[in-house]
């Protein structure tokens, strides 16, 4: 079963497309025999800087999901000297896709720097209260851009990170995940 809180984002297309993704993804998990807890729009008290569409965690999983209103051929950058993680990606629909305020950062980056700030949230506030010394694997922690329409990849994403790090779109995010959680 999948528990799902929710909170609301600022544009209605954001919140249609949550209530999409959440219904699809709550079927799977069902479907599977899954449990787990998405958590959409969520804020987190006492930090406005960290905003995460979607975070599903689950018993082996942990996933960290920014929405993105963007179609068409998505030209992401290369692999070379670090160019993925700081080269703009664009979109033959609207040009510049950004980390939706003032930004420059790209997708990659955004999700990136929101992991790391999630990370600093659990270890000082949650893993405290875990019993037997558990801990979270860190390095486990995926991240994952979706975009609310259909779309097509110019380059993939490098080879370095295509285990912790994903692209889907409304027509494969379902089979994305399935594969990421499986």
């Amino acid at each position: 079963m999948l528990e799902i809180r929710k909170g609301s984002a600022t544009k209605s297309f954001e919140n249609t497309f949550f209530r999409e993704f959440a219904d699809s993804l709550s079927k799977l998990f069902q479907d599977n025999n899954w449990n787990g807890v998405l958590l959409g729009n969520s804020a987190i008290e006492g930090r406005l800087d960290l905003q995460i569409d979607a975070l599903i965690i689950c018993e082996n999983q942990i996933l960290i999901i920014d929405f993105k209103n963007y179609g068409g051929n998505i030209t992401i950058p290369g692999n070379s000297s670090n160019e993925f993680e700081f080269t703009q990606w664009t979109s033959s629909e609207g040009g510049i896709i950004s980390s939706g305020h003032t930004s420059n950062r790209n997708p990659y980056q955004q999700v990136s720097k929101q992991k790391d700030k999630f990370i600093k949230i659990v270890e000082e506030f949650i893993e405290p209260e875990f019993l037997y010394d558990d801990k979270i694997d860190y390095t486990q922690i995926r991240t994952a851009i979706c975009f609310q329409k259909n779309i097509s990849l110019v380059r993939k994403v490098p080879n370095k990170l295509e285990k912790y790090f994903f692209i889907m779109d409304k027509d494969n995010y379902l089979s994305t995940l399935k594969d990421i959680i499986h």
